[in-house]
Protein backbone atom coordinates (compact mmCIF):
# COMPACT_ATOMS: atom_id res chain seq x y z
CA UNK A 1 0.00 0.00 0.00
CA UNK A 2 1.59 3.48 -1.25
CA UNK A 3 1.50 6.72 1.27
CA UNK A 4 0.21 9.98 1.13
CA UNK A 5 0.79 12.37 3.37
CA UNK A 6 -2.41 14.85 3.44
CA UNK A 7 -1.55 18.48 3.89
CA UNK A 8 -2.91 21.99 3.84
CA UNK A 9 -0.68 24.50 2.32
CA UNK A 10 -3.27 26.94 1.21
CA UNK A 11 -6.74 27.43 3.06
CA UNK A 12 -8.54 25.29 5.46
CA UNK A 13 -11.70 23.64 4.72
CA UNK A 14 -14.43 25.22 6.76
CA UNK A 15 -16.18 23.10 9.47
CA UNK A 16 -14.18 20.01 8.57
CA UNK A 17 -14.60 16.73 10.00
CA UNK A 18 -12.54 13.49 10.97
CA UNK A 19 -15.63 11.80 9.48
CA UNK A 20 -14.98 13.61 6.05
CA UNK A 21 -11.63 12.75 6.28
CA UNK A 22 -12.84 9.19 6.69
CA UNK A 23 -14.62 9.06 3.68
CA UNK A 24 -11.68 10.44 1.52
CA UNK A 25 -9.53 7.75 3.68
CA UNK A 26 -11.89 5.02 2.75
CA UNK A 27 -12.59 6.08 -1.18
CA UNK A 28 -8.55 6.04 -1.67
CA UNK A 29 -8.14 2.70 0.05
CA UNK A 30 -9.95 0.89 -2.17
CA UNK A 31 -6.86 2.02 -4.43
CA UNK A 32 -4.17 0.92 -2.39
CA UNK A 33 -3.33 4.38 -0.90
CA UNK A 34 -3.40 4.82 3.03
CA UNK A 35 -3.93 8.63 3.78
CA UNK A 36 -1.96 10.82 6.41
CA UNK A 37 -2.50 13.57 7.81
CA UNK A 38 -1.93 15.43 11.44
CA UNK A 39 -4.39 17.79 13.50
CA UNK A 40 -2.26 20.83 11.53
CA UNK A 41 -4.96 19.91 8.81
CA UNK A 42 -7.33 21.72 10.82
CA UNK A 43 -5.77 25.28 12.26
CA UNK A 44 -6.93 28.47 11.21
CA UNK A 45 -5.22 31.84 10.56
CA UNK A 46 -7.52 34.41 9.10
CA UNK A 47 -7.97 32.47 5.61
CA UNK A 48 -5.19 29.87 5.59
CA UNK A 49 -4.95 26.27 7.17
CA UNK A 50 -2.41 27.88 10.06
CA UNK A 51 0.37 30.22 10.00
CA UNK A 52 3.27 30.25 7.35
CA UNK A 53 5.51 28.53 9.49
CA UNK A 54 2.75 25.62 10.45
CA UNK A 55 2.16 25.01 6.46
CA UNK A 56 5.55 25.10 5.48
CA UNK A 57 6.07 22.73 7.96
CA UNK A 58 3.68 20.51 6.96
CA UNK A 59 5.21 20.71 3.28
CA UNK A 60 8.72 20.26 3.85
CA UNK A 61 8.46 17.29 6.43
CA UNK A 62 5.90 15.83 3.86
CA UNK A 63 8.86 15.91 1.52
CA UNK A 64 11.28 14.65 3.74
CA UNK A 65 9.47 11.80 5.16
CA UNK A 66 10.84 8.49 3.51
CA UNK A 67 7.66 6.67 4.22
CA UNK A 68 5.61 8.98 2.45
CA UNK A 69 5.15 7.96 -1.15
CA UNK A 70 3.24 11.34 -2.19
CA UNK A 71 1.52 14.33 -0.56
CA UNK A 72 -2.09 15.64 -1.62
CA UNK A 73 -3.43 19.45 -1.11
CA UNK A 74 -6.41 19.52 1.13
CA UNK A 75 -7.64 22.20 -1.22
CA UNK A 76 -6.99 25.65 -2.81
CA UNK A 77 -8.03 28.91 -2.05
CA UNK A 78 -5.05 31.27 -1.00
CA UNK A 79 -1.66 31.20 0.14
CA UNK A 80 0.19 28.95 -1.29
CA UNK A 81 2.52 31.98 -2.69
CA UNK A 82 3.28 32.77 0.88
CA UNK A 83 5.71 29.72 1.25
CA UNK A 84 7.45 30.19 -2.19
CA UNK A 85 10.49 32.32 -0.50
CA UNK A 86 10.51 30.06 2.46
CA UNK A 87 10.78 26.68 1.00
CA UNK A 88 14.30 24.85 1.08
CA UNK A 89 14.24 23.49 -2.51
CA UNK A 90 17.58 22.12 -2.74
CA UNK A 91 16.16 19.40 0.78
CA UNK A 92 13.07 19.02 -1.07
CA UNK A 93 14.36 18.28 -4.88
CA UNK A 94 16.69 15.52 -3.17
CA UNK A 95 13.08 14.14 -1.83
CA UNK A 96 11.68 14.67 -4.98
CA UNK A 97 7.72 13.31 -5.17
CA UNK A 98 4.37 14.41 -7.02
CA UNK A 99 2.21 16.92 -5.32
CA UNK A 100 -1.41 16.07 -5.81
CA UNK A 101 -3.44 19.76 -5.86
CA UNK A 102 -5.14 22.09 -8.15
CA UNK A 103 -6.34 25.76 -8.04
CA UNK A 104 -4.06 27.94 -5.67
CA UNK A 105 -1.71 24.89 -5.35
CA UNK A 106 -0.37 25.73 -9.00
CA UNK A 107 1.78 28.49 -7.47
CA UNK A 108 3.39 25.73 -5.46
CA UNK A 109 3.79 23.18 -8.37
CA UNK A 110 5.31 25.56 -10.97
CA UNK A 111 7.77 26.90 -8.29
CA UNK A 112 8.63 22.97 -7.55
CA UNK A 113 9.35 22.45 -11.13
CA UNK A 114 11.27 25.88 -11.59
CA UNK A 115 13.54 25.54 -8.25
CA UNK A 116 13.79 21.70 -7.83
CA UNK A 117 12.37 20.18 -11.59
CA UNK A 118 10.38 18.39 -9.17
CA UNK A 119 6.93 16.57 -11.50
CA UNK A 120 3.28 16.99 -9.80
CA UNK A 121 -0.53 16.68 -10.51
CA UNK A 122 -3.20 19.26 -11.56
CA UNK A 123 -7.04 18.67 -11.22
CA UNK A 124 -7.36 17.06 -7.53
CA UNK A 125 -7.42 17.93 -4.39
CA UNK A 126 -7.99 16.09 -1.33
CA UNK A 127 -11.45 18.01 -0.47
CA UNK A 128 -13.24 16.42 -3.12
CA UNK A 129 -12.93 13.25 -1.43
CA UNK A 130 -14.60 13.89 2.05
CA UNK A 131 -17.71 13.01 -0.13
CA UNK A 132 -18.11 10.45 -2.99
CA UNK A 133 -15.35 11.38 -6.14
CA UNK A 134 -17.20 10.62 -9.26
CA UNK A 135 -16.64 7.66 -11.36
CA UNK A 136 -14.69 8.95 -14.17
CA UNK A 137 -12.39 11.13 -11.74
CA UNK A 138 -11.96 8.26 -9.50
CA UNK A 139 -10.60 6.22 -12.76
CA UNK A 140 -8.33 9.17 -13.47
CA UNK A 141 -7.03 9.57 -9.85
CA UNK A 142 -6.19 5.66 -10.12
CA UNK A 143 -4.45 6.19 -13.45
CA UNK A 144 -2.52 9.50 -12.29
CA UNK A 145 -1.39 7.37 -8.64
CA UNK A 146 0.09 4.67 -10.96
CA UNK A 147 1.68 7.00 -13.40
CA UNK A 148 -0.50 5.58 -16.40
CA UNK A 149 -1.66 9.04 -17.66
CA UNK A 150 -0.40 8.64 -20.94
CA UNK A 151 -3.15 10.45 -23.64
CA UNK A 152 -5.93 13.29 -23.53
CA UNK A 153 -8.42 14.04 -25.56
CA UNK A 154 -8.71 17.45 -27.31
CA UNK A 155 -11.17 19.45 -29.03
CA UNK A 156 -9.01 21.77 -31.82
CA UNK A 157 -9.32 25.05 -31.62
CA UNK A 158 -6.15 26.09 -33.65
CA UNK A 159 -4.80 23.30 -35.26
CA UNK A 160 -1.39 22.09 -35.40
CA UNK A 161 1.32 19.90 -33.53
CA UNK A 162 3.69 21.52 -31.10
CA UNK A 163 5.55 19.53 -27.78
CA UNK A 164 7.30 21.13 -24.22
CA UNK A 165 7.06 20.70 -21.07
CA UNK A 166 3.46 21.12 -19.51
CA UNK A 167 3.15 24.06 -16.93
CA UNK A 168 0.56 26.52 -15.37
CA UNK A 169 -2.81 25.51 -14.13
CA UNK A 170 -5.27 27.87 -12.58
CA UNK A 171 -5.04 31.50 -14.42
CA UNK A 172 -5.02 33.41 -11.76
CA UNK A 173 -2.44 31.90 -9.72
CA UNK A 174 -0.14 31.36 -12.31
CA UNK A 175 -0.53 35.16 -13.87
CA UNK A 176 0.43 36.07 -9.97
CA UNK A 177 4.13 34.75 -10.37
CA UNK A 178 5.16 36.95 -13.74
CA UNK A 179 7.60 38.90 -12.20
CA UNK A 180 9.01 36.20 -9.77
CA UNK A 181 11.49 33.82 -9.25
CA UNK A 182 9.81 31.14 -9.05
CA UNK A 183 7.89 31.58 -12.82
CA UNK A 184 8.63 28.95 -15.01
CA UNK A 185 10.67 29.66 -18.46
CA UNK A 186 7.98 29.33 -20.97
CA UNK A 187 10.17 28.76 -24.10
CA UNK A 188 8.88 26.24 -26.40
CA UNK A 189 6.87 24.82 -23.42
CA UNK A 190 3.16 24.13 -23.62
CA UNK A 191 0.82 26.21 -21.24
CA UNK A 192 -1.99 24.43 -19.25
CA UNK A 193 -4.81 27.20 -18.14
CA UNK A 194 -8.41 27.33 -16.82
CA UNK A 195 -10.46 29.90 -14.43
CA UNK A 196 -13.59 29.62 -11.90
CA UNK A 197 -15.67 32.41 -10.73
CA UNK A 198 -13.89 35.31 -13.10
CA UNK A 199 -16.11 38.07 -14.54
CA UNK A 200 -14.65 38.96 -18.12
CA UNK A 201 -13.26 41.86 -17.04
CA UNK A 202 -10.61 40.21 -14.73
CA UNK A 203 -10.32 37.72 -17.25
CA UNK A 204 -9.36 40.12 -20.05
CA UNK A 205 -6.58 41.65 -17.61
CA UNK A 206 -5.45 38.44 -16.62
CA UNK A 207 -4.71 37.53 -20.28
CA UNK A 208 -3.58 40.92 -21.60
CA UNK A 209 -0.85 40.78 -18.71
CA UNK A 210 0.65 37.53 -19.94
CA UNK A 211 0.21 38.85 -23.25
CA UNK A 212 2.72 41.57 -22.54
CA UNK A 213 4.50 39.58 -20.74
CA UNK A 214 5.40 37.92 -24.04
CA UNK A 215 4.26 34.56 -22.55
CA UNK A 216 1.72 33.62 -25.71
CA UNK A 217 4.58 34.73 -28.08
CA UNK A 218 6.93 32.00 -26.66
CA UNK A 219 5.20 28.79 -25.56
CA UNK A 220 4.65 26.42 -28.41
CA UNK A 221 1.12 25.09 -27.66
CA UNK A 222 -1.48 26.19 -25.27
CA UNK A 223 -4.23 24.30 -23.73
CA UNK A 224 -7.73 25.84 -22.02
CA UNK A 225 -9.37 23.78 -19.54
CA UNK A 226 -12.69 25.61 -18.38
CA UNK A 227 -12.24 28.78 -18.39
CA UNK A 228 -15.76 29.86 -17.06
CA UNK A 229 -16.37 28.20 -14.68
CA UNK A 230 -18.80 28.83 -12.05
CA UNK A 231 -20.21 31.70 -14.08
CA UNK A 232 -23.90 32.98 -14.65
CA UNK A 233 -25.38 32.61 -18.08
CA UNK A 234 -24.90 36.13 -18.71
CA UNK A 235 -21.27 36.77 -17.57
CA UNK A 236 -20.14 33.31 -18.93
CA UNK A 237 -21.23 34.48 -22.90
CA UNK A 238 -19.53 38.15 -22.12
CA UNK A 239 -16.28 36.08 -20.67
CA UNK A 240 -16.67 33.84 -23.58
CA UNK A 241 -16.53 36.66 -25.79
CA UNK A 242 -13.33 37.91 -24.16
CA UNK A 243 -11.43 34.55 -24.32
CA UNK A 244 -12.71 34.41 -28.45
CA UNK A 245 -10.78 37.71 -28.69
CA UNK A 246 -7.27 37.06 -26.95
CA UNK A 247 -7.27 33.81 -29.06
CA UNK A 248 -7.42 35.46 -32.32
CA UNK A 249 -3.86 36.77 -31.63
CA UNK A 250 -2.35 33.71 -30.58
CA UNK A 251 -0.11 32.16 -33.35
CA UNK A 252 0.40 28.60 -31.29
CA UNK A 253 -1.79 25.17 -32.03
CA UNK A 254 -4.97 25.86 -29.23
CA UNK A 255 -7.02 22.87 -28.04
CA UNK A 256 -9.57 22.65 -25.01
CA UNK A 257 -9.72 20.06 -22.20
CA UNK A 258 -13.51 21.01 -20.51
CA UNK A 259 -13.02 18.56 -18.39
CA UNK A 260 -9.96 20.20 -16.88
CA UNK A 261 -12.40 22.63 -14.65
CA UNK A 262 -13.31 24.07 -10.96
CA UNK A 263 -17.36 23.02 -11.88
CA UNK A 264 -17.32 18.95 -12.42
CA UNK A 265 -13.97 18.71 -12.95
CA UNK A 266 -13.00 14.96 -14.48
CA UNK A 267 -9.46 15.27 -15.54
CA UNK A 268 -5.93 15.24 -13.75
CA UNK A 269 -2.62 15.85 -15.79
CA UNK A 270 0.97 16.15 -15.00
CA UNK A 271 2.72 18.88 -14.75
CA UNK A 272 6.62 19.19 -15.59
CA UNK A 273 6.13 16.30 -17.95
CA UNK A 274 7.20 16.34 -21.68
CA UNK A 275 4.11 16.50 -24.08
CA UNK A 276 2.82 16.55 -27.27
CA UNK A 277 -0.33 18.42 -29.01
CA UNK A 278 -1.63 16.83 -31.97
CA UNK A 279 -4.57 18.06 -33.20
CA UNK A 280 -4.81 15.77 -36.33
CA UNK A 281 -5.45 13.28 -34.16
CA UNK A 282 -7.23 15.29 -31.39
CA UNK A 283 -5.38 13.93 -28.38
CA UNK A 284 -2.99 15.55 -25.66
CA UNK A 285 -0.03 12.84 -25.24
CA UNK A 286 1.82 12.57 -22.23
CA UNK A 287 5.18 11.55 -20.51
CA UNK A 288 5.23 9.48 -17.22
CA UNK A 289 6.74 11.23 -14.16
CA UNK A 290 10.86 10.42 -13.88
CA UNK A 291 11.00 9.89 -10.16
CA UNK A 292 7.80 8.31 -9.02
CA UNK A 293 6.24 6.52 -6.23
Amino acid sequence: MKNIQLIAPASYVPNLTKNELSTLKKQLEQIDIKVNYTDNLFKEKFFWAGEDKIRLNELENAFLNDDTDAILALRGGEGSMRLLDKIDYHKLKKNNKPLFGFSDITALQNALWKKAKIQSFTGFLGCYGTKKITPTLFKNLKLALNNKIEQIPTKTIKSGKADGILLGGNLTTFTALLGTPYMPKMNNNILLLEETSTPAYRLDRMLTQLKLAGIFDNISGLILGDMTANLKPSDKKLAQLILKDHLSYIKCPIVKIPKYSHKNGQIILPIGVKAKIDTDKNYLYLDKLKNFI
